[in-house]
């Protein structure tokens, strides 16, 4: 029966194959029946950088190019942009999410120009654009590439997870994802978050493991250790929990632990919260 749940990520759409599905990021699950849904899922992702460039324009002073709109239309440079930048840098959050920056930088009647995209690449191919620009300041050029740098894992975080998690390991947690969204599919109320809503919340998953309110560990129906982070959020009017829940996986050699992240999500609903606050509660906090 799992085999046959196959659903858009953005408008819990059920589809019949796989084959149906498109895929954006790279060893992501994270599939859709449509470019409008690819579209729509990740417009946050999207505010996010265009919020950015207003930031660092306001900050330098600099403003928009009178030339930005012709040379953005203009298919030569788009094609340079995405398959010969001048530049192209690679930063990867704690979740895991690759996004790729490239800049352009080319001449147009003697005055310099740079052109920013920030990129999602599948199967090594540019497959989505969060976003695009023109600049002719270097200043802004190198804010923005310390922004972005700054989005990535700290060297000291890469240096704590240096070691290899074993394969048999992450196709264990693939397969409780399946167990526990189909669980979640279960006993979900229609009254509580839309499914289509749950790209927008994708933000709090660390910080729900980085500070969570609470932590309970309990056994699975097959002997294993799940743990589940929680977290109590209040934005734009509204309360929600956020839920992680995960296994934690120790390397008997460097005697590090990881944490795998098998599920989250956000609900409005008690009994839900209820139902995942289970076990025995712990304290600490789980390091990712």
């Amino acid at each position: 029966m799992l085999n046959y749940l196959i659903f858009c990520e953005n408008c819990r759409k059920k589809l019949d194959e796989l084959s149906q599905l498109q895929f954006v990021e790279e060893n992501s699950d994270r599939g859709f029946c449509s470019e409008s849904c690819i579209l729509e899922f990740y417009k946050p992702y999207m505010h996010e950088f265009s919020e950015l460039e207003l930031n660092l324009r306001k900050k330098l002073n600099i403003d928009f190019n009178e030339n930005a709109n012709s040379i953005l239309s203009d298919e030569h440079y788009f094609d340079q942009i995405l398959k010969k930048p001048t530049t192209e840098l690679m930063c990867s959050n704690e979740l895991n999410q690759d996004f790729y920056l490239h800049v352009l930088e080319f001449s147009v009647e003697d005055k310099l120009y740079y052109y920013l995209a920030v990129l999602a690449k599948y199967e090594k191919e540019p497959s989505f654009i969060y976003f695009r620009t023109i600049a002719n300041d270097i200043r802004f050029v190198d804010e923005f590439i310390k922004a972005f740098k700054a989005q990535s894992l700290s060297e000291n975080q890469k240096a704590s997870l240096d070691f290899q998690v074993p394969s048999e390991w992450v196709e264990e947690v693939e397969n409780k994802k399946s167990h526990f969204l189909a669980e979640h599919l279960v006993f979900r109320k229609d009254s509580d978050i839309p499914f289509e809503e749950f790209g927008y919340f994708d933000k709090y998953l660390d910080e729900t493991l980085q500070s969570p309110d609470e932590v309970f560990q309990f056994e699975d129906d097959y002997g294993d250790l799940i743990y589940t982070s929680i977290k109590s959020f209040a934005s734009q009017g509204q309360t929600f929990f956020y839920l992680v829940l995960g296994m934690k996986y120790e390397d008997s050699k460097s005697e590090q632990v990881a944490f795998l992240p098998i599920l989250g999500f956000p609900t409005q609903d008690q009994d839900l919260y209820f139902k995942y606050a289970k076990g025995q509660k712990i304290s600490g906090k789980l390091k990712n």
